[in-house]
């Protein structure tokens, strides 16, 4: 997901990322051994390229049975614009979670339990969550906000019927 990550911010600058990840199943360790790998240095030498999203701020969200853990890392160049600790926090206070030790500018853990008799299930909060995360990044200018979509217009054969045939 490293790569995926800066495809993206190289194709459109996209400078902060919202991600779910699966395979924790909403092991807190788990998700920031997730973060870690996506962050790692690009080994050159390597046929499959892994990592090298550390330029990118991130957080990352995985729904288990138990609990939806979060991690969120911010580049110590864009603390300025965007403070671990406090995006993480107005997501929590969004799903009713809970952070996990101390946060800092750079970097910030939580988690949410389910309760399945209230019906509050990691899957569903995860994308709460979410939603929160990017209006977080939005309110901030660190999200396109795109509900104009005027700017994208496909073409099909039938709008060139004044060229002529070849």
């Amino acid at each position: 997901k490293g790569q995926d990550i800066l495809g993206v911010n190289e194709m459109g600058g996209l400078e902060f990322f919202c991600c779910s990840v699966d395979t924790p199943d909403g092991d807190l360790e788990l998700t920031n051994l997730c973060l870690e790998a996506m962050n790692q240095e690009i080994d050159p030498s390597s046929e499959e390229k892994r990592g090298g999203a550390a330029p990118i701020g991130k957080m990352l969200f995985s729904a288990g049975v138990k609990q939806l853990a979060i991690v969120a890392r911010v580049p110590s160049d864009k603390i300025s614009r965007i403070n671990a600790s406090e995006w993480i926090k107005v997501v929590l206070d969004v799903i009713q979670g809970e952070q996990v030790g101390t946060g800092t500018a750079e970097y910030a853990q939580g988690v949410v339990l389910a309760n399945p008799t209230a019906g509050r299930y990691p899957i569903k909060l995860k994308d709460d969550a979410i939603s929160a995360a990017v209006g977080y990044l939005k309110k901030n200018g660190c999200f396109p906000d795109q509900t104009d979509d005027d700017d994208d217009q496909c073409y099909g054969d039938d709008d060139f019927q004044d060229f002529p045939d070849s």
